[in-house]
């Protein structure tokens, strides 16, 4: 046996949205269970409940919000390319490039793409009458009574009825300047930064957090096809993403539902082609956004295009409370109940959160001489240290090299 001493900066996790756990856990995944940061769902099919988990109870409240819009100009959606407002499709006449947003006259103008209408993006919807004046009203978002005589206004809180939510066309969330790239400063200022929603349970591309250079190896994880044990209810091993993150109806593209939180879980390929960042303004689709993914060559997804957003130190902060004993209230790694993060119960089996990423060391011993040996740490002498200070830490363990 043998130890090193490591520099290793722990990031303890951090929460935007927290949804409360009301069932029976989803143990062992998948679905994984939905209880920390945003859900593996999609944003332009959300229903009421969903826009409140996030919009309820901030600084400013929502009919206040909503109230000091009146008299004020209605805001139905923005042509892509004037960004004049519109009502409908017709009233945004430029046509452009649906591969690059260049203006054009014909299909030779594109290089490749097509040579379509500008859209109406981020529509809303107002049924005032004043509409006719360009103002918003009271009836604007409310409806009115006059059972015996008296006058009383009906509160309408379905945010849908205004908020329209376009098939094909990103979430609001996604087509900020934020996340669309003119508004970025964060990480690479024309692709958009994802942290100022998601917060630090991804990374932001471009932003110079730390990416392996060297090849993956046995522990990496896969992003599908595990081959490690045990196998999850879907048949897949442990050791790749697919172990937790997946619909547990055993077809990516057939959502299920988290027995926790009753939130509709879909598979990584539907959460990450219907966010609507690889949209261009026009509806169509920019291969240049497709390559943050798939890579240049429009390949097989690799783990490092994968690292761009979700680096280790983010997926190594990803951890939620949970009823372990003596822990309520402090997240203490390696010991927070199996299923509710990255870092939580740490015994080799099938109840681990490290081996459902790293499975490959549960595929089995490797015979001396046949290939790397898989290093396992059974204990360290410290688990919490502080950054910008050095700091020396045995691990203990076995076929360290």
């Amino acid at each position: 046996m043998r130890t090193k001493t490591l520099r290793i900066l722990i990031i303890l996790a951090t929460s935007i949205m927290l949804f409360a756990t009301n069932g029976i856990a989803d143990i062992p995944a998948p679905p994984v269970n939905q209880t920390l940061g945003m859900p593996d769902g999609i944003f332009n099919n959300l229903v009421e409940a969903e826009c409140r988990a996030c919009h309820e109870g901030k600084k400013t409240s929502n009919p206040d919000r909503h109230h000091l819009l009146y008299g004020l100009p209605i805001i139905y959606g923005e042509c892509s390319s004037s960004g004049n407002d519109c009502l409908t499709e017709t009233d945004c006449t430029e046509l452009l490039c649906d591969n690059n947003g260049n203006t054009c006259d014909d299909d030779t103008d594109c290089s490749g793409g097509s040579c379509v209408a500008e859209n109406c993006v981020g529509e809303t919807a107002a049924s005032d009458p004043l509409a006719n004046l360009g103002v918003y009203g009271c009836f604007s978002c409310h409806d009115q009574s006059t059972a015996g005589g008296v006058t009383n206004f009906l509160v309408q809180r379905d945010c849908l009825q205004c908020h329209l939510q376009v098939p094909g066309e990103g979430s609001v969330h996604h087509l900020t300047g934020t996340a669309q790239g003119t508004n970025s400063p964060l990480g690479d200022p024309a692709i958009g930064d994802c942290t100022p929603c998601h917060g630090t349970l991804v990374d932001d591309y471009g932003d110079d957090h730390i990416i392996p250079t060297y090849l993956p190896s046995l522990v990496t994880p896969a992003i599908k096809n595990g081959l490690g044990v045990p196998f999850n209810s879907e048949g897949n091993g442990a050791g790749a993403c697919t172990y937790c993150h997946s619909t547990g109806t055993g077809n990516f593209y057939v959502p299920g539902v988290d027995n926790a939180t009753g939130v509709i879980v879909y598979g990584n390929a539907s959460t990450h082609h219907n966010s609507g960042v690889t949209s261009t303004r026009t509806g169509g689709i920019d291969p240049t956004k497709c390559a943050l993914c798939h890579g240049l060559e429009m390949d097989v997804i690799n783990i490092r295009n994968c690292e761009q957003c979700h680096g280790f130190e983010s997926l190594h902060n990803i951890q939620a409370d949970s009823t372990a004993a003596g822990n309520i209230g402090t997240i203490v790694i390696g010991e927070e109940d199996y299923g509710f993060g990255h870092i939580g119960e740490d015994t080799p089996g099938s109840g681990s959160d490290c081996w459902g990423c790293h499975g490959f060391a549960m595929a089995g011993t490797y015979a001396i001489g046949s290939g790397a040996i898989t290093p396992y740490i059974s204990g360290s002498t410290a688990e919490i240290i502080f950054a910008g200070t050095d700091n020396t830490i045995t691990l203990s363990g076995t076929a360290f090299t």
